[in-house]
């Protein structure tokens, strides 16, 4: 597994993100710190005075439910916002590629939903790299609620590619290793 670097362009921190993914988790240290800090403050003082620090002791709860929900959207919105220039950063072959290297890249795929996030919790795409010495053959997928990517990928030498081709979306190679075929590339 590799991590993902958020650019710094997007004004999101890595501890944001999470709280964009895990809302149950903000609730829950939420709640569970303002019933804490209820019970630390109005404690000695519902013996004293009876039932209106028991109320306020109740509100306190509530109110850390409610100040986790202000801060999940505010994290799912930021998220939204940046997501599109995280995954830019992902998939951005041009700083990858030089005159020698021909690279060849499927769409993403998402797939999983978040309620109120518009990105999809995990990608996959399919990347070639062919150069004079080589061919890479990589399936990539994106963890985009942990920001992680891992990889599958056959390095295969040029020495032992039969033959390879590549027209109309379709990529082929045959090798001492197998023969692939892979649907859907893009010439990068």
């Amino acid at each position: 597994m590799h991590r993902i670097t958020i650019p710094d362009e997007t004004g999101i921190s890595h501890r944001q993100w999470q709280r964009a993914w895990n809302p149950i988790d903000i609730v829950v240290r939420y709640f569970v710190a303002s019933f804490v800090l209820a019970g630390v403050l109005l404690m000695p003082v519902a013996w004293m005075v009876g039932s209106y620090a028991l109320v306020v002791f109740i509100l306190f709860p509530i109110l850390g439910i409610s100040l986790s929900m202000i801060i999940w959207r505010r994290a799912c919105t930021a998220v939204n916002t940046a997501y599109q220039e995280v995954l830019n950063d992902i998939t951005n072959w041009k700083n990858q590629s030089s005159d020698k290297i021909e690279i060849l890249a499927s769409d993403l795929n998402g797939s999983g939903n978040q309620y109120c996030l518009e990105p999809a919790k995990k990608y996959t795409l399919t990347y070639v790299e062919v150069a004079g010495e080589y061919t890479l053959l990589e399936e990539v997928t994106i963890d985009f609620a942990n920001l992680e990517t891992s990889t599958k990928s056959e390095r295969i030498p040029s020495q032992q590619i039969v033959a390879q081709s590549f027209e109309s979306g379709i990529y082929k190679l045959h090798s001492s290793k197998g023969i692939w075929k892979i649907d859907g590339l893009q010439k990068q």
